[in-house]
């Protein structure tokens, strides 16, 4: 339950902005016509598939050269993303750490030892 829960919490945001520009474009067709309407839609729907094509591009940028302090932020589902991938990268950080120190304590006491 709890994976499909987080997989809705990034998918949300995308969807609520898809059902407001659909019910928007209703509104233009009514108030304006089939024409006003299309070419709402088309333009919306543009600006939205560039949005994400924006952050699409942050996320393979900051994957060329991924750290803790660099990770992006984001909008929307982004916001999400990015949120998910600091939490991860600063948990790997923390396990690297964790094991250099005991890789330490480790060859401390086995020179302590021969």
């Amino acid at each position: 339950m709890g994976e499909r829960f987080a997989r809705i919490r990034i998918v949300y945001p995308a969807l609520v902005r898809l059902a407001l520009l659909g019910l928007t474009a209703l509104a233009v067709d009514y108030f304006f016509g089939d024409r006003a309407a299309l070419w709402f839609a088309l333009v919306s729907f543009t600006a939205l598939l560039a949005f994400h094509f924006f952050y699409l591009s942050v996320l393979g940028a900051w994957l060329e050269r991924p750290s803790l302090d660099t990770v992006p932020e984001g909008a929307g589902a982004w916001s999400e993303v990015f949120a998910r991938l600091y939490k991860s990268r600063r948990s790997g950080e923390l396990n690297e750490s964790r094991l250099a120190e005991n890789e330490q304590r480790f060859r401390r006491t086995i020179s302590g030892v021969a």
